[in-house]
């Protein structure tokens, strides 16, 4: 695959992030042990790159896109060894990454619900009910965004919002849908094709809250990355929810350029 070209957001973090990248690699390289090797290996591999799809005028169905919040600029990505086993099954960590290179990590494609009545070749509409999965190359069988209601016992590690994973399960808890940027017009353009190049917010069906990035940071394989949760981030309180939310909430789909 190509490597690709595309580059956004705040450069000077960039630059650190690969600073950070190649420090990373020279000290597991450098201690040596299978656990360094290990580690090693699992970053060169996440971090292969991918080719982004066109776009288009409209969102659809099975084209790889990056997912970047306009809080930071950071692209939603995975790391397939940080996880648990859950009730339910197994919860892959993700977080958001300050790095604009298009890797098997950071590249998704929407597919439809597999029980709602959209066909891989219908445009994407703001509304409809959707999976946000990874790329074939990343994962055999695919994983898929997920959350599911805050408990004592599930919430984001940090900022104890709602918490958000990867999971192989396509159930309820796995189903999103993207609704437009402006919560004034949300109930107007739903039903219509979404447009990639204006911002998003992505709805959790099942528990109503959207997805977000915070300014928590924490430190993993990759280097320094922000966490993941779903809140709804509003600029000031509204009973009838109806007040715009923050850059927190907000999300670019980025393709090929």
């Amino acid at each position: 695959m190509s490597k690709s070209k595309t580059r956004l957001g705040n450069w000077q973090e960039e630059i650190a992030f690969e600073e950070d990248k190649k420090k990373l690699q020279k000290a597991l390289q450098s201690t040596g042990g299978l656990l360094s090797q290990q580690i090693l290996a699992k970053v060169q591999q996440h971090t292969v790159p991918c080719t982004l799809g066109q776009l288009g005028d409209v969102l659809q169905y099975g084209v790889p896109f990056l997912f970047q919040n306009t809080s930071n600029d950071g692209a939603l990505a995975i790391d397939m060894d940080d996880r648990i086993l859950g009730p339910l099954g197994w919860k892959v960590n993700c977080s958001t990454t300050p790095s604009r290179e298009a890797t098997l990590r950071s590249s998704w494609v929407v597919m439809p619900n597999p029980t709602g009545g959209a066909t891989i070749s219908d445009p994407v509409c703001y509304g409809n009910k959707v999976l946000i999965c990874s790329v074939a190359e990343l994962a055999d069988p695919p994983v898929f965004l997920a959350s599911e209601m805050k408990t004592p016992q599930s919430c984001s590690k940090f900022s104890k919002n709602q918490e958000v994973y990867f999971t192989p399960n396509t159930g309820i808890g796995s189903l999103w849908s993207f609704e437009y940027s402006n919560p004034e017009y949300r109930q107007d353009v739903e039903g219509q094709p979404i447009n990639p190049t204006s911002p998003v917010v992505l709805k959790h069906v099942a528990t109503n809250n959207f997805l977000a990035t915070t300014n928590f940071h924490f430190t993993n394989d990759f280097g320094s990355e922000n966490e993941i949760c779903c809140a709804r981030l509003q600029t000031f309180a509204s009973k009838s929810r109806t007040a715009p939310e923050r850059s927190e909430n907000y999300w670019r789909i980025v393709g090929a350029i």
